[in-house]
C-alpha cells in the first residue's frame, strides 16, 4: 500500500492536488478514477456508463473476501482463465456474475453470457444492465477476463 501512497504524493507533488468538479443533478453513474485493475498514471476521471461498467468488471474481478470494508464484495472471474472450463460451468460462471452484479445499488438487473477461448485463455463476459434509475438507458458491455487482466471492449447504450 505504501507504493500507492508514494505514487500519490509523488503525482501531486508534480501536478497539484487533483480537484474532481462535484457533480450535477441527476447523478447518474457517478464520476471515478479510471482503475478497472489499477490507477492510470494521470489519475483520469470517467463517468457516465463507463464509470459503472468499470465498477462492475472490478466486481467480477476482486476476490471475495480481499476488501476488508466489504468482505461478501466481487467473485474472481480471473481464475477461470488458467483451467479447462466445460459448457456447464460457464452456465454456472454466468450465473454466479448475475447474483453478483445485481448486488450493486446502481443495478436493477442483468443479463451476463460468458464464453471462453482456449486458444488465448479469455474469458469473455457480455453484460446486459438495467439501472437501478428508471431514467437511466439501458446498456452493454464486454470484458475479456485475461491471464494479463481485464479489459473493456465494448461499451454500447441500447
Amino acid at each position: 500500500m505504501s507504493i500507492l501512497t508514494d505514487e500519490i504524493a509523488r503525482l501531486i507533488a508534480a501536478e497539484g492536488s487533483p480537484v474532481a468538479l462535484a457533480p450535477s443533478e441527476p447523478f447518474g453513474y457517478g464520476v471515478d478514477y479510471s482503475c478497472i485493475t489499477d490507477l492510470t498514471p494521470r489519475l483520469s476521471q470517467v463517468s457516465g456508463l463507463t464509470c459503472l461498467a468499470h465498477q462492475l468488471i472490478r466486481r467480477l474481478t476482486t476476490e471475495r473476501g480481499s476488501n476488508p470494508a466489504d468482505p461478501d464484495f466481487g467473485v474472481d472471474l480471473l481464475a477461470f482463465c488458467n483451467r479447462p472450463t466445460r459448457p456447464s460451468q460457464l452456465r454456472e460462471l454466468e450465473a454466479i456474475a448475475e447474483a453478483e452484479l445485481e448486488k450493486d445499488d446502481a443495478v436493477s438487473s442483468v443479463d451476463v453470457t460468458v464464453s471462453y477461448s482456449f486458444a488465448t485463455r479469455t474469458l469473455t463476459v457480455d453484460v446486459r444492465v438495467t439501472p437501478a434509475d428508471p431514467d437511466l438507458v439501458v446498456f452493454s458491455f464486454v470484458g475479456a477476463l485475461t491471464p494479463d487482466g481485464p479489459i473493456l471492449q465494448e461499451l454500447l447504450a441500447a
